[in-house]
């Protein structure tokens, strides 16, 4: 795989980005996750896994459908800027997934690994498709359905990409130097509506007014990030009563809940 100087492979994207999962705040979304979709018939281990799959998909398909300097490379030296179309991905029953038109190997725009993901995806749409009905009314089944069907619009898609087979794949070196804040699918986004009603002690905070005191701290630039805020100010806080409380006080002040690191205060 070959990318000029100042951009960064498709392998190198890969590795950046299973970095960013490695993270406190990815540890805090996968968990998050699994509370809110918590299913007893399951393992915990279990539940802990699909969470980190589906995390891993959310993150991927976010980083290439906003890098702004997403291209293709060719072994003479020419490069273009891209759709993020070129990185589809399909996701398999269980969260499996895979780039249509990317070898995961290689980083190369390949007509042979879509063939191959063809091969292993289609015998699970046509099932599916003979069980529209049961599907129809499974709300998680219907999403695997949607998404492992993606393979027949990337076949058709194929057409517009094939002039750039065997390229590689890559983007500048400066938009893999990312932090989990730069993600939107890390957000801890809180109490689903109605749940603090049904479960009033896991929400209930200690602090008598955390909301105002999350603005405080925003205004005095004591946040780093969510889960600094958290650990660092208030810890003695369960998770739950603090994502609430943050979720009340990004609606009062949009700002602390913006992408990217907060203002610190130097003067501190």
């Amino acid at each position: 795989m070959w990318c000029p100087l100042g951009f960064a492979n498709f392998l190198e994207i890969k590795k950046a980005i299973r970095m960013i999962l490695r993270s406190e705040e990815a540890y805090e979304k996968i968990h998050e996750i699994v509370y809110w979709r918590f299913d007893d018939s399951l393992p915990y281990w279990k539940q802990l896994e699909a969470a980190n799959k589906s995390l891993t998909i959310e993150c991927f398909r976010e980083f290439f459908f906003t890098c702004p300097s997403l291209s293709v490379f060719s072994d003479a030296g020419v490069s273009l800027r891209i759709s993020p179309k070129v990185s589809e991905i399909i996701v398999f029953p269980q969260a499996k997934m895979d780039f249509a038109f990317i070898d995961p190997e290689t980083g190369i725009i390949s007509k042979e690994h879509l063939k191959k993901i063809e091969a292993a995806a289609m015998p699970t749409v046509l099932d599916m498709r003979s069980r529209i009905d049961e599907i129809d009314s499974d709300n998680e089944a219907y999403q695997d359905y949607c998404e492992i069907t993606k393979i027949e619009d990337a076949l058709e898609t194929w057409e517009n990409i094939s002039n750039f087979e065997g390229w590689a794949v890559g983007c500048s070196m400066s938009d893999i130097e990312m932090l989990p804040t730069d993600f939107m699918c890390f957000d801890l986004t809180g109490p689903p509506r109605g749940l603090m009603l049904q479960q009033p002690d896991s929400f209930a905070p200690k602090c008598p007014n955390l909301k105002q005191a999350i603005i405080e701290a925003f205004d005095k630039g004591e946040i780093r990030s969510k889960q600094a805020l958290w650990k660092e100010l208030f810890s003695d806080e369960s998770r739950e009563a603090f994502r609430a409380a943050w979720a009340e006080a990004a609606e009062e002040r949009p700002e602390i809940s913006k992408r990217g690191p907060k203002r610190l205060n130097l003067n501190n």
